[in-house]
């Protein structure tokens, strides 16, 4: 077990002054000191970027310019995160109670991807659905959880890269495939990411406590 990780949670948003506040309050709210929260902005038009600026707090680092797409603003915070993990957590998605001290106490030397099941609640049509997250073996067809249900050693974003900008779509299969053929150790944890509803076609996305961890690990050549 690794104990006091530092932890980098990243946000990429744009015109996102309607959900922004939460989400940062759901990560400065957690009980887990090691941390810093990074905010990446593509030059919002709203109020977004004040609403940043109200939450002066250390453990905040943001940036507001314009970006060349959605990969581009992810690499953009995985280059300013200096945490042995890392999470991405988008501008209406928000963190559970005590979830990072949670997830790390469940982390072994060995994971470089630790992922889960996503539940979706999408109340606005009273569905409730639960994305069961598959065995990494799955990354050789598809990607076999949601992306946001993920956290990522940067060691192996230093190693095998970020999210590819030539890609508009499935940039996080390329990226976790990538991961998947370079050897890099999967785990399998039951319940850690919940997605509680969605909203527009945005799932929201919740850390929860870890129950069970199934350690996958596959080399290929």
């Amino acid at each position: 077990m690794v104990e006091r990780l530092k932890v980098s949670m990243i946000t990429i948003c744009y015109n996102a002054e309607k959900t922004i506040a939460k989400t940062i309050e759901s990560v400065l709210s957690q009980d887990y000191e090691n941390l810093e929260y990074i905010i990446v902005d593509g030059g919002s038009k709203d109020h977004t970027v004040d609403i940043i600026k109200s939450y002066e707090n250390k453990k905040i680092h943001w940036i507001s310019e314009k970006d060349n797409g959605i990969s581009d603003a992810f690499n953009k915070g995985i280059k300013m995160a200096t945490g042995d993990l890392i999470g991405l957590i988008n501008a209406d998605d928000y963190l559970f109670p005590h979830a990072l001290a949670n997830l790390t106490l469940a982390c072994h030397e060995c994971t470089d991807v630790l992922y889960g099941n996503t539940i979706v609640d999408d109340q606005e049509n009273e569905l409730k659905l639960i994305k069961y997250a598959g065995s990494a073996e799955g990354l050789e067809y598809s990607l076999p959880f949601i992306h946001q249900s993920s956290l990522v050693r940067k060691k192996a974003y230093d190693q095998y890269g970020g999210y590819s900008e030539k890609y508009k779509i499935c940039m996080d299969y390329d990226l976790f495939a990538r991961f998947y053929r370079g050897g890099q150790s999967f785990n399998l944890s039951i319940q850690l990411l919940v997605a509680l509803h969605m909203e527009e076609h945005h799932v929201v996305i919740h850390f929860r406590q870890l129950r069970k961890m199934y350690p996958l690990q596959r080399n290929m050549v």
